[in-house]
């Protein structure tokens, strides 16, 4: 199978990567967040480890501990709808969206349930988390939401997240 490129190569520490010692938890105040979502039961740590395989870079830490709690989900946060895929998903639905032709450097991980998806910007330093539409996809469209995962939750959190993501 071909690895997913979104952008320059590194090594992925794994979840059960023995050197790896801290624990993949959701904090208290992100799982707060998440009583209006449709969870998952958890991702197994060795689809994680295998998808991490496929990419040539490490998914973040606060997702990891995501997907480690529930595997994607789907419904709102607030007034804004979430679609978080399957971690087995991640990589034939950003090939489906051609996201590395097209915006590359960017791995999309689910969407607003409409017209967006939301991305790793995996070239920037930490993956910020920026939205991009489905159609017309490229990097020039990409709208910066979130420094991080568990940032992105809280900022879903806020009722006037569309206005604060458009700059209105």
């Amino acid at each position: 199978m071909a690895r997913f490129a979104a952008g320059g190569v590194s090594s992925s520490p794994t979840c059960t990567d023995r050197r790896k010692t801290r624990k993949l938890v959701i904090p208290p105040e992100i799982e707060g967040l998440l009583g209006d979502l449709q969870l998952r039961p958890p991702a197994k740590p060795a689809a994680l480890d295998a998808v991490e395989r496929e990419l040539t870079f490490p998914l973040p830490g606060q997702y990891k501990a995501f997907l480690m709690h529930s595997n994607g989900a789907e419904g709102s946060i607030a007034t804004n709808t979430l679609d978080l895929w399957h971690l087995e998903d991640l990589i034939e639905w950003n090939q489906k969206y051609q996201l590395k032709e097209k915006a590359p450097g960017l791995f999309a991980f689910g969407g607003n349930g409409g017209a967006e998806a939301y991305a790793f910007d995996t070239i920037t330093l930490g993956l910020p988390i920026v939205m991009v539409p489905f159609i017309g996809t490229s990097r020039k469209a990409a709208i910066f939401v979130a420094p991080g995962f568990n940032s992105f939750l809280k900022m879903l959190a806020k009722s006037d997240f569309v206005e604060r993501v458009y700059g209105g």
